[in-house]
């Protein structure tokens, strides 16, 4: 049996969208002159069985999310490929939050909430391929309390329809964080405070609707820095002072 040289390991890299994904990993195992070693043993290893784990053919199961290597070993040569498994239960547990926060069991509409099915079964989540949340949305569906900080770790939200409900407190400056987000409907909640400055960080942000609220003081002039921004509807709230002149910019 020829001496092992050298391990390669295709792909080199995985990203894996959930847990369960799988993908299969195929080790060449190379001479001194870099030509393959046919039947030459070649045995796996994950770094962190809790992320994903390697069965002996190279089959990849990814177990949760985060990064891990495996390894490839064959003699004394040993090669590894990265894998990264998507926290997208992160999400699930964002949605959890939004729920009990808002007294989801007396919603007028709360199919699926809280089961082990996919997100998209949720009434009202649209969510991609991959599992993540893109699209939120519960008008008119008696959403009581105040909005969830957590909100914000909705990485790919694009649409955020919370209109016409029970909402109260403040306006999680945390919004801010929502990079993906395009359209904010919050008209017609109970929503208190100032709109904070944060919210100028939305840069793909199309629609802001905040009318019928209970928001006060002043315009925070970062709303002139939503240069995407076309529709700015904040009617009908108790909000004062002048229209920052930034906003002759949009």
């Amino acid at each position: 049996m020829q001496t092992p040289a050298g391990i390669v390991i295709d792909p080199e890299e995985s990203i894996l969208a959930a847990a369960g994904d799988t993908v299969q990993l195929m080790a060449t195992v190379l001479d001194h002159n870099g030509h393959a070693i046919d039947g030459a043993d070649v045995t796996w290893e994950s770094g962190d069985e809790s992320i994903a784990t390697v069965d002996g053919q190279g089959l990849v199961t990814a177990v949760a999310g985060g990064t891990v290597e495996i390894t490839a070993r064959s003699g004394e040569e040993s090669s590894t490929s990265s894998i990264t498994v998507k926290d997208v239960v992160l999400d699930r547990e964002v949605l959890s939050i939004l729920y009990q926060a808002t007294n989801g069991d007396e919603w007028t509409n709360n199919e699926n909430w809280l089961s082990n099915g996919p997100l998209s079964d949720w009434y009202g989540v649209i969510a991609s391929a991959s599992g993540e949340v893109v699209r939120l949305e519960l008008p008119r569906n008696n959403l009581q309390g105040p909005l969830p900080a957590e909100l914000c770790h909705l990485a790919s939200l694009g649409v955020l329809d919370l209109r016409y409900n029970d909402l109260t407190g403040n306006l999680p400056p945390e919004f801010g964080l929502l990079a993906n987000l395009r359209w904010l409907g919050l008209a017609g909640n109970g929503i208190t405070g100032g709109i904070p400055p944060e919210l100028g960080q939305l840069s793909l942000l199309t629609s802001l609707s905040l009318d019928s609220t209970e928001l006060t003081g002043n315009i925070p002039p970062e709303l002139g820095l939503l240069t995407n921004l076309s529709w700015l509807s904040i009617l009908n709230s108790r909000l004062t002072g002048n229209i920052p002149p930034e906003l002759g910019q949009l």
